[in-house]
């Protein structure tokens, strides 16, 4: 199915982001470089070339714990500016639940508290047959092809939202998730570290462009975890938590926000980032 011809190979990433990398020493900032739409089985075809490219296979059915650490150490060692940049399909509105509720959930309508946005507002300015309150991404999902080494920068969702991601198939993807009582420590790492954006923006961070090392954050006493999200696994993040990742091959995932009611604290909180319009 993921093949040309197949149901989800001529579907198109829209957006392809070749990710730019620069920076040494652990500390990264990346340049997003936006991509000519391409179909699903030519992404999968480029995401298995330039994984044989980089670490010499173009695909492994091994997924253990102990290969997936082997694999976080080669990426950590070959990041940086002399790597050929990998490219992400991110951010793309779509769902692959087909409106289905799949065992009772559905990733595009989990009738969180997020519902409760368009009670408060009307259909001016909502898309013809959309709901008022519809935010792409928020309250609906997004998919995301990815490649050997393409990352999600460390990030909070918009206002300290939860979220989940659900890996439909392919290779895994590594998660660090910082623990939310370090969060202000790790802002300022951060700020340290990048100066000159946080000069630019107080929410840098929101840009998703920085990334910054599990060593670094060990040396300066930041606690992390760490997760592999295999096929079928679903990751949720909590309100006011730092996480961030990479690929470990081609693979497609489906993410959206939600909210409960003991969100409400952290979302109050939260502050936003104004260097764009939405």
């Amino acid at each position: 199915i993921w093949s040309k011809g197949g149901r989800l190979g001529d579907m198109e990433v829209t957006t392809p982001i070749k990710q730019c990398a620069s920076g040494i020493g652990g500390v990264y900032e990346y340049t997003m470089l936006e991509l000519p739409p391409v179909p699903v089985h030519e992404f999968r075809d480029r995401a298995d070339q330039y994984r044989k490219r980089q670490i010499r296979e173009d695909h492994n059915d091994d997924t253990s714990d102990e290969y997936m650490d082997l694999l976080a150490r080669k990426f950590w060692k070959r990041l940086g500016p002399t790597m050929e940049a990998s490219v992400y399909g991110a951010d793309m509105e779509g769902t692959l639940f087909d409106g289905a509720d799949a065992c009772g959930w559905n990733i595009d309508r989990l009738e969180s508290a997020l519902a409760l946005l368009g009670a408060d507002m009307d259909e001016e300015g909502a898309a013809p047959g959309e709901p008022a309150g519809r935010l792409p991404g928020v309250t609906t999902a997004y998919l995301y092809y990815g490649m050997w080494g393409s990352t999600f920068a460390a990030h909070t969702e918009d206002m300290n939202l939860l979220s989940i991601n659900y890996l439909h198939a392919g290779a895994p993807k590594f998660w660090y998730a910082i623990d939310p009582k370090d969060s202000k420590r790790f802002e300022s790492l951060a700020t340290s570290l990048f100066p000159a954006a946080s000069r630019d923006c107080p929410e840098f961070l929101r840009h998703k462009r920085y990334l910054i090392s599990p060593s670094i954050l060990s040396k300066a006493g930041i606690s992390y975890t760490t997760q592999v999200q295999r096929a079928g696994d679903a990751i949720i993040t909590f309100p006011n938590s730092y996480h961030f990742g990479f690929n470990t091959g081609f693979n497609v995932a489906e993410s959206t926000n939600f909210a409960v009611p003991e969100w409400l604290p952290y979302g109050k909180s939260a502050d936003v980032c104004l260097c764009h319009p939405h």
